[in-house]
């Protein structure tokens, strides 16, 4: 299967590089394929990369659009109480597990 699996990979960048133009475009797929194999080795769910890529650019632009509106300053986003609302909400998803372990592991010590 391996070899099977390294043929495949070798005819796909010899087509991808003979429809390309730019050498930089080759260097993209091979580190792309490179990231998708750390992360097939260190069992990272694809499910949330894929999202993420999706939604990525579409947020990048709604961010843009924000700061534009707030005339460059990010205070924008702590002047309305909806975003404050919102930015405690993920404060508190990306702080709380860990202090909750870090504190599960003092007890259990």
């Amino acid at each position: 299967f391996l070899a099977v699996s390294q043929r495949v990979n070798q005819y796909s960048l010899t087509a991808w590089t003979g429809a390309m133009t730019k050498y930089s475009q080759t260097d993209t797929q091979i580190g792309i394929g490179l990231l998708g194999l750390v992360m097939r080795r260190f069992n990272f769910p694809t499910a949330p990369v894929v999202v993420g890529m999706i939604l990525g650019p579409l947020a990048e632009a709604q961010l843009r659009n924000a700061i534009s509106i707030g005339e460059g300053s990010a205070m924008v986003f702590l002047q309305r109480p909806m975003s404050l609302t919102l930015i405690g909400i993920v404060l508190a998803v990306l702080v709380l597990p860990r202090v909750l372990k870090r504190r599960d592991v003092v007890h259990l010590s």
